[in-house]
């Protein structure tokens, strides 16, 4: 299976309930795609008027293609997390979240078709981006990383994107 056809199963998969913007330039920097989910909960007492509560849940993924994962493009992927992801697409540009925030998922997919060194592989499972908003009553942020080998078939994610391995794992298997 080339990097293509793996994408375009994987953009196929998150079409239902991400808006997927393909070749997105971000920050000067062109990426595959660009994703994004939305999902407001609330409850209220017999009408809208009396709320209980209301609750946000976002998740935003990039997808980037390398030809081999370095410790440049690692460090490349916290840069885009921490200076772009978190204070743009998260807060606004704000000090916090916007009201009844409860949490985002920030996604980063990295595609190669090298195989993932041994060191390199043990520095993405070690990754961690995790940031509370006045002390979580603002919710939180999650920084998630999956690099897929292609030509191998092999999945490396931090702590965070382990949830991630099962649909990229399915990916594979389908003929």
């Amino acid at each position: 299976m080339t990097t293509g056809e793996y994408f375009n199963r994987i953009t196929e998969q998150y079409k239902g309930t991400f808006d997927i913007y393909r070749d997105k330039e971000i920050n000067g920097e062109k990426y595959l795609a660009y994703g994004h989910f939305y999902s407001h909960s609330e409850k209220y007492l017999l009408v809208k008027e009396v709320q209980l509560w209301e609750a946000k849940s976002y998740e935003h993924i990039i997808f980037m293609d390398v030809s081999e994962m370095t410790i440049n493009v690692l460090n490349k992927t916290d840069e885009l997390l921490k200076e772009y992801m978190e204070p743009f697409l998260v807060r606004k540009g704000e000090k916090y979240p916007e009201k009844n925030h409860m949490y985002t998922f920030l996604t980063v997919v990295i595609f190669t078709s090298k195989r993932i060194s041994d060191d390199i592989k043990r520095k993405i499972e070690k990754y961690k981006f995790e940031k509370n908003y006045l002390f979580s009553i603002r919710g939180y942020s999650s920084g998630r990383i999956a690099v897929i080998d292609v030509e191998n078939m092999k999945i490396t994610t931090n702590k965070a994107g382990k949830v991630l391995n099962k649909l990229y794992e399915r990916i594979f298997e389908q003929k």
